[in-house]
């Protein structure tokens, strides 16, 4: 289940920054620093294992949450606090990274969907 889980929140996250949803929006608000001595297939290789593990450490998150509550008001609680704790994330990327409000908001809008979504099917999968 936490392999599937993973693999969905990663396509998701491929699904959503695509240029046919919100990808345009988000790549004219983040600053590109690309260092030009990095291949295209090394930058590709690390952005996919860093992504990857991202939606594995959410599952396994969301897996932790569930054993640790005893109802669902509990389990919402913290998944909230989750979703804070990524707010926070790209409340500093606003200010320290320099991104725009719009690239923030879409890659808070997809952290939100992805860690609800995440926290419904291992809540109904569990």
């Amino acid at each position: 289940m936490i392999i599937l889980l993973t693999l969905l929140s990663f396509f998701l996250g491929g699904l959503w920054f695509s240029p046919k949803l919100f990808g345009k929006i988000w790549c004219e608000g983040v600053n590109h620093q690309q260092n030009p001595n990095t291949s295209k297939l090394a930058l590709f290789l690390g952005v996919f294992a860093i992504n990857l593990s991202v939606s594995l450490l959410k599952v396994l998150s969301a897996s932790f949450a569930l054993k640790l509550s005893s109802n669902l008001f509990q389990y919402t609680l913290l998944g909230g606090i989750f979703i804070f704790l990524i707010a926070s994330v790209h409340i500093q990327n606003l200010y320290f990274a320099k991104r725009s409000p719009k690239a923030i908001a879409v890659e808070f809008g997809y952290q939100a969907l992805d860690l609800v979504m995440i926290f419904v099917l291992v809540y109904f999968l569990a």
